[in-house]
C-alpha cells in the first residue's frame, strides 16, 4: 500500500517504528533476564547429579529458558510496539516536507507536525507587548 503525505501529497514516506524497536529491545532484555533465574533453578536440580550436574543444569537452564524467554519477549514487545506505533504515535514521516503523521487513512489537515511549525508560529514579533 502506497502512502501519501496529507500535507504535500508526496509519496516519499517512511515508517519510523520507534515504539516497535524500543519495546522489542526491552522485551528481549526482560526475557533474557529470566536466564539468571533459570541458571539458579538448573543448578539446584543439577545438584542431585554432583558437580557435573550443577554445570550441566546451569547451562541447560540458561540456554533453554534464557533463549526462549528472549525470543518470546522480543516478539511480544514487537507486537506491543507495533500497536503503539499504529494507534498512538505519528509513525510515518514524509521525506519531502519532513512532517510526521499517523495512519494516512486517519489523518486530518491538523494532524501533521513539523519541527519548524512551532518556531514559525511563535515569533518574537507576535508576542504580546508585555512579554517583549
Amino acid at each position: 500500500m502506497e502512502h501519501t503525505c496529507p500535507h504535500c501529497q508526496s509519496h516519499r514516506i517512511v515508517t519510523r517504528n520507534h515504539a516497535r524497536k524500543t519495546c522489542s529491545t526491552l522485551g528481549t532484555l526482560a526475557g533474557a533476564s529470566m536466564a539468571v533465574r533459570s541458571v539458579k533453578l538448573g543448578t539446584t536440580i543439577g545438584r542431585f547429579f554432583g558437580p557435573p550436574g550443577i554445570v550441566a543444569g546451569g547451562m541447560a537452564g540458561m540456554v533453554f529458558a534464557g533463549l526462549s524467554g528472549a525470543i518470546l519477549g522480543n516478539s511480544t514487545g514487537s507486537k506491543l510496539g507495533s500497536m503503539l506505533d499504529d494507534s498512538v504515535l505519528n509513525n510515518y514521516r514524509c521525506l519531502s516536507c519532513k512532517r510526521t503523521f499517523s495512519k494516512p487513512s486517519d489523518t486530518y489537515e491538523g494532524e501533521c507536525f513539523s519541527h519548524d511549525e512551532f518556531e514559525d508560529e511563535h515569533d518574537e514579533d507576535q508576542l504580546p507587548s508585555t512579554l517583549n
